[in-house]
This record gives C-alpha cells, sequence and structure tokens, in this order.
C-alpha cells in the first residue's frame, strides 16, 4: 500500500544498511513509536526505561508495535531487545492475522519468547489455529508456567474442535495444492461460500478482503487447480458455493498482491478456463462455478471478446444463455 514507508527507507534507524528481504514496510505512525522507543535505548540496548516507556502506553495504543519494533532488532542479531518481551509488557498485545502469523514465523521459540509468541498464536482467529497445532506443543515444552499451560490447554482443546480445509472443500482439489492444508486460510473459507452469483455487497467485499489479506496467491492457486479438478473428477463432493464466494472475492482483490508468476495469463483467461470446463462435463456439473465466472467477467474491463468467444463454444444451453446475457449487457 502507498502508505506504508519501505524497508529500505527506514532501515538506517537500526544502525544497519541493508534491509534483509523479509523485513516488513511499516506505516509511518509505527515508525514514529520506534524512534520514540529508541530514545530510551543504552549501551547495553533496552533497559528499565525502555520497559517503563512502553508499559506507559496501552497495548493497543502503541505498545504493541513497540514490542515488534523490538523484535526486528533482535532478528537483526542485535542485543537487548528480550526485556520488551516480558509478561508484563506482552501482556493484553493483539497483532492482526497476518501480522501474528509473520511473529510466529520469525520469532526463535525459546525461553524468553514464550509469551510473545503465545500473544502472537492468540491474536490469530481461532478458525485458523489448527495450522499452528505444532507451534502451540513446541511452547509447552519450553515453559513450566502454570498460566503458560492453562492457556494453551485452552487452545489445544479448541483447536481439535475446529473445521479443516477437507471439511469445506473437495479433498481431491486440495491434493492437487497441499500446501493449501498448511496455510491461514480457514477464517476465510468459512465466511466466502455465496449462494448466487451477484456480486458481493459492499460491506461483505470489506469484510472478506480483510480475512483475505496476505491470502490473494491461495485463492488464486485453488481457482487454477478448478479446472483441472472438473477435467478428472467431473464434479466436486462439497464446497462450491465456498469456490463461487471465492471467484467473486477476485473481483475485489488487487492484482499487484499477487506474486508475480500468479499474474499470468490473468483473471479473464482463468475463468474462461473455468467455464469451458464446466461445460466439458458430462452430465453437466459445476454450474454455479460457471455463472460466478460469468458474472465476473461482466465486470472485467476488456472481457467483452472473451465473452463473444465463449458463446460461440459452449454447449450447454443455459450456459450459453447465460453467457449471451452478460455480452448483452457489457
Amino acid at each position: 500500500m502507498s502508505d506504508f514507508i519501505p524497508p529500505e527507507d527506514y532501515i538506517h534507524l537500526f544502525g544497519a544498511a541493508k534491509a534483509p528481504g523479509w523485513f516488513p514496510g511499516l506505516q509511518p505512525g509505527f515508525v514514529r513509536l520506534g524512534e520514540k522507543l529508541d530514545a530510551t535505548r543504552d549501551e547495553s540496548g533496552y533497559g528499565p526505561a525502555s520497559v517503563a516507556h512502553a508499559l506507559a502506553r496501552e497495548p493497543w495504543d502503541g505498545r504493541q508495535q513497540m514490542v515488534l519494533w523490538a523484535l526486528l532488532r533482535a532478528l537483526l542479531r542485535q542485543p537487548g531487545s528480550l526485556p520488551m518481551f516480558a509478561p508484563e509488557i506482552v501482556e493484553g498485545c493483539s497483532w492482526g492475522r497476518v501480522d501474528a502469523m509473520w511473529v510466529i514465523q520469525y520469532t526463535p521459540a525459546q525461553p524468553e519468547t514464550v509469551h510473545l509468541i503465545l500473544a502472537a498464536v492468540e491474536s490469530v482467529p481461532p478458525e485458523d489455529r489448527p495450522v499452528l497445532a505444532a507451534t502451540v506443543a513446541g511452547l509447552r515444552e519450553l515453559t513450566g508456567d502454570p498460566g503458560v499451560h492453562a492457556r494453551l490447554d485452552a487452545i489445544e482443546k479448541d483447536i481439535a474442535g475446529r473445521p479443516r480445509p477437507d471439511d469445506v472443500l473437495d479433498p481431491r482439489l486440495l491434493d492437487r495444492i497441499p500446501e493449501m492444508r498448511h496455510l491461514p486460510i480457514m477464517e476465510l473459507l468459512s465466511r466466502c461460500a455465496v449462494t448466487k452469483p451477484e456480486r458481493l455487497p459492499y460491506w461483505r467485499r470489506d469484510n472478506l478482503r480483510r480475512a483475505a489479506d496476505g491470502l490473494h496467491d491461495a485463492i488464486r492457486l485453488l481457482l487454477m487447480a478448478v479446472p483441472g479438478h472438473l477435467a478428472e473428477h467431473g464434479g466436486f463432493s462439497h464446497g462450491e458455493d465456498v469456490l463461487r464466494g471465492l471467484i467473486m472475492l477476485e473481483l475485489e482483490l488487487p492484482k499487484k498482491d499477487l506474486s508475480p508468476e500468479l499474474r499470468q495469463p490473468g483473471l479473464t483467461a482463468l475463468l474462461a478456463d473455468i467455464i469451458r470446463a464446466v461445460d466439458a462435463t458430462r452430465p453437466r456439473r459445476g454450474e454455479k462455478l460457471a455463472n460466478a465466472a460469468a458474472e465476473v467477467l461482466y465486470y472485467k474491463k476488456k472481457a467483452k471478446g472473451t465473452v463473444r468467444q465463449l458463446v460461440g463454444e459452449v454447449t450447454g444451453k443455459r450456459l450459453k444463455a447465460r453467457l449471451e446475457m452478460v455480452l448483452e449487457y457489457m
């Protein structure tokens, strides 16, 4: 986003010349909070003055950003960050799913970081915590704190009762992209099912865009797997409404959030492939997906030629009629 400062523009504040590739872009307010925190540092790093400075702010009013700023220093192998991960500082901190998953991925698991990682795990939406089962088990091995163990017990109990991707999508489709089972995508999948091929209302677009943050690649990979799945299996055991929701959501997600290798041949071509794959099934199944794809093509600039070509190709009467109506109003 344009309101984020790229790492190369603030890395000098850490006394470094170059930022690692995984260093995040940060909002200006985040950087300002970090600079104020660093003004309390002494020669050994963050000390009592830094702790007092952080505790003077509520977790939701800057303290959680200060914790992440200290984590960035720790990940640069700069000494003196551990005091900022103490239980009294981390208590009450909560991050969005993307930031929380980043913390879990990059923070070394050790006794001094248990409370930080646990706070990040608790920040992840409950629907997505099953992918963190190994992380939760690992935290238990690092501490004997009964309070921490009680929190871990509650998380593990909740994880045991949560649905998995195979519960909402055809497992044979997921077999084509098995890494999907290890991504925090369940919050999105549990919310995105639609029953009509209509553009999502504004309030739902916003909610699903937030749930899809950081997951555009996963959404595109799922949709790219649909034509091959239909060619092999002819239909879906379950999950068509979820896939239809993902098709409608693709219309609302910016192309720039995709990895470069997934941007071509483009959404218009992908939707056309889904329509052709549905039309080729015998008996014809998956028209829910084809209708959703046709609806999205209506809103795509420069897709009129593709729709006209599809009208001439498809053989299913209802699907052809749907495409003809889309073409008429484009």
